[in-house]
């Protein structure tokens, strides 16, 4: 039987990995049913082993299954009497390495749109800001310069609000 170096990547990201060293083929399909098929991934095909299958049956049952998952390891290669893969098959293999390809590219794509989002909300956000800060420094210019006083800022508004008083008794 054949072994295997590879990692496994949890949660569906590529940011968390677990190695797993000396695992066989059997493990490695057990793996894909439990976390997908692109989760393991740079699989290394490592020495030949010798392990009786219903050892290897046994191990992987204690490992994978618990209350809710019993019977997993016979509906993957069915009962106790039939053989336990000895090596990847290279069809399978080239499956899930499209697989692990494509979801990839899909976080490469999320992780560019998310950074978009940032970039553009950031931008509004300091347009904003740049747009009140202008208003307040031509405030402080007129107002430093001498143009207006706060009395005469004042007196404009009186008159303001007169001149709308007197529209609004007119019409």
């Amino acid at each position: 039987m054949r072994m295997y170096d590879c990692h496994v990547r949890l949660g569906n990201t590529t940011t968390s990995e677990v190695p797993l060293y000396g695992i066989s083929a059997a493990e490695i399909i057990v793996l894909r049913h439990v976390h997908g098929l692109d989760a393991v991934v740079r699989i290394e095909a490592k020495n030949q082993a010798t392990a009786s299958a219903s050892a290897m049956r046994e191990l992987l049952r204690k490992k994978y299954e618990g209350e809710n998952k019993r019977g997993m390891i016979d509906s993957l290669f069915g009962p106790n009497h039939m053989p336990l893969p000895q090596e990847l098959d290279p069809e399978s293999e080239a499956l899930a390495q499209q697989a692990v390809k494509d979801a990839e590219e899909k976080a490469v794509r999320d992780d560019q749109a998310i950074e978009d989002e940032v970039q553009k909300r950031v931008l509004e956000q300091l347009a904003a800001l740049n747009a009140g800060k202008m208003d307040i420094e031509q405030v402080e210019i007129i107002n430093d310069d001498g143009v207006l006083t706060p009395a005469q800022i004042a007196a404009r508004e009186t008159k303001r609000a007169a001149s709308l008083a007197a529209s609004k008794s007119k019409g």
